[in-house]
């Protein structure tokens, strides 16, 4: 994907309230819970929880889509945003922690229109 693209929408997203940030593979994962934005690392962006230094280093160029959907992490289904990367795996989980979430996902599609091939799913 786009570089610049990929940040607009991450950037986008962010601004839909808070989410636990979650990615991990093989047995461990790392949870991050907050309000993000994007941010730098250096000269290299990052998403950023608000307020402190924790970030997540992405490559933009591995990411094929965001797909909106529910998964339940054993409290019921909850708003999930996943980022999907070539290998059509999830590599990061966004559980949106905030009420509206149907509406300010057809907010948010309705904004980006135009990339409706990159955004599969639905709350």
């Amino acid at each position: 994907m786009d570089a610049e693209l990929f940040w607009q929408l991450v950037a986008d997203i962010c601004k839909l309230g808070e989410f636990i940030a979650s990615t991990g593979t093989g047995g461990v994962s790392a949870n991050i819970v907050g309000r993000f934005q994007v941010g730098f690392d250096g000269s290299e962006n990052v998403i950023q929880r608000t307020g402190c230094d924790d970030h997540i280093h992405c490559h933009p160029d591995q990411i094929l889509a965001f797909k909106f959907g529910y998964f339940d992490m054993g409290y019921g289904a909850e708003p999930c945003l996943e980022l999907i990367n070539h290998e059509s795996q999830v590599c990061l989980r966004f559980y949106y922690r905030g009420g509206d979430a149907v509406q300010k996902y057809r907010q948010f599609v309705e904004r980006h229109r135009r990339y409706e091939n990159l955004l599969a799913g639905e709350w």
